[in-house]
């Protein structure tokens, strides 16, 4: 099973600090939300409805910039939805993110794994 899908970086547009007008940013939203729902159905991306899912991310910067991670989580909301909305499950299913900053790649990108987490067993 393939669970592991590569994005775009995030439109810097997308970061809740440089938000102004709700009407502005909403083809940029579109945009990424759209990118995320192909990318998904291309990487043939699929996890088990109704699974309590671990959600891993690793932002590669296109540069050296400095960059605060509560703003990249945010920026990455779109491409979330959109995948989800790819995978026909609820992103409520998500219970754990990991994320963490990656190498630079030229024009940057995000890197998502998706795991089913395992229930514990209980001692007999």
């Amino acid at each position: 099973m393939n669970n592991t899908v590569t994005l775009p970086f995030p439109d810097r547009r997308l970061s809740p600090n440089g938000r102004r007008d709700r009407r502005w940013i909403t083809d940029v939203r579109q945009m990424a939300r759209n990118t995320g729902y192909y990318l998904t159905k291309d990487a043939g991306l699929h996890v088990p409805d109704k699974t309590p899912l671990h959600l891993f991310l690793t932002f590669c910067p296109p540069d050296h910039r400095r960059r605060d991670d509560d703003n990249l989580i945010g920026a990455f909301k779109s491409y979330r939805d959109g995948m989800f909305q790819a995978l026909g499950v609820d992103d409520g299913n998500v219970k754990f993110t990991t994320y963490s900053i990656g190498r630079i790649v030229k024009g940057g990108s995000v890197e998502v794994k998706i795991e089913a987490i395992r229930p514990e067993r209980k001692p007999l």
